[in-house]
């Protein structure tokens, strides 16, 4: 099933969707992630206990004012020996230590390991130990680790939405915090918090963490058909997305895929003239998706043309739309 909601593994392994750079490391079980295919229109984001590596960004490199410092968290209470190790506090502070030390946490962590972990998360300085993808990969898991505790941390909400609005943290860390708070949805009683969060974000035109938003709120609104104001706002602002230039292509891209999986033919003039126009093959190959998915007979013509042009990267994406678009109106 091509179901925007289907739990496969997609990743965003080169970038939010292929282009940014940015990863979408987060999966469960079953783990889905955030890589659009080349033809056709995909299932989003999950968060991913394994990531794949990333390509960095600039605005993943360190923040030029951050510098290393010693921890002055509180010693009233005792974190594990596991904990220290995986924070680097103890041990070498090598990778390879640092994951043994998270294989062997559980889910009924001590309220003294959970508070050390969030520090360390809430930290935006990089261990100077730990390369770019360690680093991430680390912290994307130890989100993992404190959503899986049995109870539910009621503040995790609320240490997630603190780290995306953090903006010393890493654009990567702080997409990763999007995502694992959208999956708090069904554990917490902040909904609100998680809502609010989500949509503010999804105003972000300056990078791809409008998409990341768009799809933690389309994840949680198809768990929750009663959230009918949030599938409103959804719409909306897929709608409005879809259709300003000045938006990251990995945002308009999620945003043409949210219109199409909700039937909403309104972004259909929009996605005819990204097909048509659009200067990234990325986004052109979702807008020709959106038109086979929405589109009707009259835009046979335009698809042939585009296929006429014998663009390689292209004719996937042309044929299975063409494909549909004959089926559901018998080709007339």
């Amino acid at each position: 099933m091509n179901k925007l909601g289907t739990p496969i593994l997609f990743l965003v392994t080169a970038g939010l969707f292929a282009v940014t750079g940015v990863l979408f490391s987060l999966h469960e079980t079953p783990p889905e992630s955030f890589v659009i295919p080349s033809s056709t229109h995909q299932p989003f984001i999950t968060p991913t206990d394994h990531p794949t590596p990333e390509v960095p960004t600039p605005s993943d490199a360190p923040h030029p004012n951050r510098t290393k410092q010693s921890s002055t968290r509180s010693r009233h209470f005792t974190p594990s020996s596991n904990v220290l190790d995986l924070i680097g506090e103890s041990g070498d502070g090598q990778n390879s230590t640092r994951r043994r030390a998270l294989a062997r946490l559980g889910a009924n962590l001590s309220l003294a390991d959970q508070r050390t972990l969030i520090d360390f998360l809430r930290d935006p300085v990089q261990p100077d130990m730990l390369n770019h993808m360690a680093y991430h990969a680390i912290k994307n898991d130890i989100m993992n680790l404190l959503r899986r505790q049995e109870p539910f941390p009621g503040d995790l909400p609320n240490m997630l939405a603190s780290m995306y609005t953090n903006t010393e943290q890493t654009v990567l860390i702080r997409n990763y915090a999007l995502q694992h708070l959208s999956f708090c949805y069904n554990k917490s009683s902040k909904k609100e918090l998680i809502t609010k969060t989500l949509i503010s974000a999804s105003q972000t035109h300056t990078n791809h963490l409008a998409g990341t938003a768009l799809l933690g709120l389309h994840r949680i609104i198809q768990r929750n058909p009663a959230c009918i104001t949030e599938q409103q706002i959804l719409i909306r602002q897929s709608i409005l997305i879809a259709k300003e230039p000045r938006y990251d292509i990995s945002a308009r891209s999620a945003a043409l895929q949210i219109c199409a999986e909700n039937h909403d033919t309104t972004v259909l003039p929009d996605a005819r003239i990204l097909a048509a126009d659009s200067t990234s093959t990325f986004l052109q190959r979702t807008a020709i998706a959106t038109l086979g998915d929405l589109g009707d007979a009259s835009d046979l013509d335009l698809l042939t043309d585009l296929q006429n042009q014998n663009n390689p990267d292209l004719q996937t994406a042309i044929s299975k739309a063409k494909d549909k678009i004959i089926q559901r109106t018998d080709g007339v």
